[in-house]
């Protein structure tokens, strides 16, 4: 036999419920799909997983950051995401990059520092690795490769077509890796 639950949760039983910002306290759901996105560090919520949410009010937060909430490890006014360790602040779209492909803090970290200085690239430089490791075998080691090739300065960005490639990729209606090739 298990030990029994008790009614009022373990958050109030710890002596604090977050809550949403209007006030509503959060319910535990389970995402039916990947709509969900945490309100705190803006992470996605992947679909068939625990978080918690106030649907009134459209707010939802992932277990991590609930519990921090709950545990007062976690101020509900920073919205910022920190590394646990080195405390540096991991830019929200590499960290939701790295999050979704399961990708290990130490190349998250690699990846974010060198981000920082691909200013002008940044949106691309995303969108194309968001492209690459889509279809990987291994994502960590693809990632850590393409880490090295921003390192050497041979990594490219995704880039729009020329005008007349666009035209052929509308008219003959071509897959939508047409522009990559």
């Amino acid at each position: 036999m298990g030990r029994k639950r008790k009614d009022d949760g373990d958050a109030n039983a710890m002596g604090v419920l977050p809550i949403c910002p209007s006030g509503h306290a959060l319910q535990r759901s389970v995402a039916d799909d990947a709509e969900y996105e945490c309100d705190i560090c803006s992470t996605e919520i992947a679909a068939s997983t625990c978080f918690f949410g106030c649907r009134p009010c459209d707010y939802s937060l992932c277990n991590t950051c609930y519990i921090k909430l709950a545990t007062g490890t976690l101020d509900a006014a920073d919205d910022s995401t920190a590394d646990a360790i080195t405390g540096a602040r991991i830019d929200p779209d590499v960290a939701e990059l790295c999050e979704h492909y399961n990708i290990e803090d130490r190349i998250m970290l690699k990846l974010n520092a060198i981000m920082k200085d691909r200013h002008s690239t940044f949106a691309c430089d995303i969108e194309k690795l968001w492209d690459e490791l889509r279809g990987a075998r291994s994502p960590a080691g693809l990632l850590m490769a393409k880490i090295r090739q921003m390192q050497d300065g041979t990594f490219v960005g995704k880039v729009n077509p020329p005008k007349d490639v666009q035209r052929l990729i509308e008219k003959y209606r071509l897959h939508n890796d047409a522009p990559n090739k």
